[in-house]
Parts: structure tokens; sequence; C-alpha cells
């Protein structure tokens, strides 16, 4: 009897000890930024900007093996991303903030500014380029991408 209650223990803890991997597994996969990003929503700026953007208007590749971003604009319009067409290297900054002592990450782009702090919550990229590692900045871009 005692054995059956030593087998059915180890068992569960098996099956509990799967689960949780799988779950990390896919949570990790959640927040990748590697793939096709599409510029989705444009809001602030000096002038106030709220804005919804057309599928494939403005497209960002990001390539997590190579720190590589791809950036193509499909329409000769203003950019508010601040970044022309063309390949990029990238890198992400990680600060802890004081203030609630959650990591926050940033998006830095080699031979531009850093671009804003970084959120990715499922098949959602935001950048908020009014949040900085240095601080907080004004009258710049809050920009949403989907997958």
């Amino acid at each position: 009897m005692k054995l059956k209650k030593y087998t059915a223990l180890i068992l569960l803890i098996g099956i509990l000890c799967a689960c949780k991997n799988q779950k990390k597994s896919l949570e990790n996969e959640k927040t990748s930024m590697s793939g096709k990003w599409h510029l989705t929503h444009v809001q602030g700026g000096f002038a106030g900007v709220n804005k919804e953007i057309s599928n494939n208007q403005d497209v960002w590749e990001f390539n997590e093996a190579d720190s590589s971003l791809m950036v193509t604009h499909n329409k000769e319009e203003i950019s508010y991303t601040g970044l022309g067409s063309g390949s990029y290297t990238y890198s992400l900054k990680t600060k802890t903030n004081s203030e609630n002592s959650k990591e926050e990450t940033y998006l830095m782009v080699k031979n531009h500014d850093e671009l804003g702090k970084i959120t990715i919550q499922k098949d959602v990229l935001t950048i908020n380029q009014n949040q900085l590692s240095t601080g907080g900045a004004a009258d710049r871009f809050l920009l949403t991408f989907h997958r």
C-alpha cells in the first residue's frame, strides 16, 4: 500500500514539473523579438499624433541570433520610428527600476540614439520613446507593433 502512495506521489511531482517547464517554454516563445513586426499605431509627439498605421506600411524584422534589425517603409510618408529603411544592429539594455524594483528593457540601435523602453506581451511589441534608460523624455512617440 505504501509503495502505491509513493509511486503516485512521484508521478504527480513529475507531471507538475513537466507542466511548469512547458509553461516557461511557452512564455519565452511569446516574448521573443525575432520575426516580423508591423507598426500598427503611433501616439504622441509634439503635435499629439494619434494615428493607426495600415498593415505592411512599416515592417521591422528582428533576428535575435545575429542582433540584426531590418526596417522596411513601404509608403512614402513621415516615419515616426526614427529609422529609415535599411539594416541595423541592435542590442537590449536591461535596467532595474529604482521605484518598483522591476526589470525594464530598452532598445539600442547601433549608430543611433536609444529608441526607448520596450515591452512585449504575446504578439504586441511597444516601444515607448518617452521612457529612456537615462530618464524621461518629452514629445516622443509610443509605437505599437503586431506580429
